[in-house]
């Protein structure tokens, strides 16, 4: 699989994350009207603070481009979102995350609970021979992220059933203020939203567009040369 961004992590990302979080923490949350994703987000950052927006996507892609010696233009976008428990056991399959990747050039999360579950972290995935999953006739996801009630031991064979088809090659932990951005082509997935204090509460952002003279890891490999 050929890739154009790396996985990276950074630490203490914000400056400022307190006033990020309380931020955050100000807006409305709704679940996906589809069930498309888990959990609740906001609105998209760009419409609740410019300014901020303009900070955040300035900040993430400075990572990989000089902006006084490069000409980058970038469509980014990104949402605050918090993970309720879907059971109240902390064993319960309906508490992870589903393996699966994105449709953008590069996406990642940003860590926003300060005494997080260590466990609630994200993880990496690589397929298996190349065998990619098929599409379900029921994806039980759907129901689960709508408030539908959900059978948890279908639910269960469901998602080991789609993990079968991966295997594990990069873990990080939740640690408030972390980063952990990957190309999107990469599988991956919520390790839990089992909490400690509060909610498992991120941001996360989305690439998917981006201008440039060279993708990050095309510009490495023509350096290698």
């Amino acid at each position: 699989m050929a890739f154009n961004f790396p996985t990276i992590c950074i630490d203490d990302f914000y400056p400022n994350v307190d006033r990020v979080r309380e931020f955050a923490l100000q807006q409305q949350f709704e679940p996906s009207d589809g069930g498309f994703w888990p959990g609740e987000r906001t609105k998209m950052i760009h419409e609740l603070d410019e300014e901020f927006y303009h900070f955040f996507t300035q900040r993430i892609m400075s990572v990989f481009y000089n902006f006084g010696s490069e000409d980058v233009t970038w469509n980014i976008s990104s949402n605050f979102q918090r993970f309720p428990p879907y059971s109240n056991d902390a064993s319960s399959l309906t508490n992870v995350g589903w393996t699966h990747r994105d449709t953008a050039l590069f996406a990642g999360v940003i860590y926003l609970t300060p005494n997080p579950n260590p466990d609630s972290g994200t993880s990496i995935f690589h397929p298996k021979k190349d065998v990619l999953p098929r599409r379900l006739k029921h994806d039980l996801r759907f129901d689960l992220h709508t408030g539908k009630t959900v059978d948890e031991h279908a639910y269960a064979e469901m998602m080991r059933e789609n993990d079968s088809l991966f295997e594990e090659t990069v873990t990080f932990k939740n640690r408030y203020n972390r980063l952990v951005a990957y190309d999107a082509g990469n599988f991956h997935k919520a390790n839990s939203y089992v909490k400690n204090d509060e909610e498992r509460l991120i941001q996360v952002f989305f690439v998917n567009a981006l201008q440039a003279e060279c993708l990050p890891l095309a510009r490495w490999h023509h350096n290698l040369l």
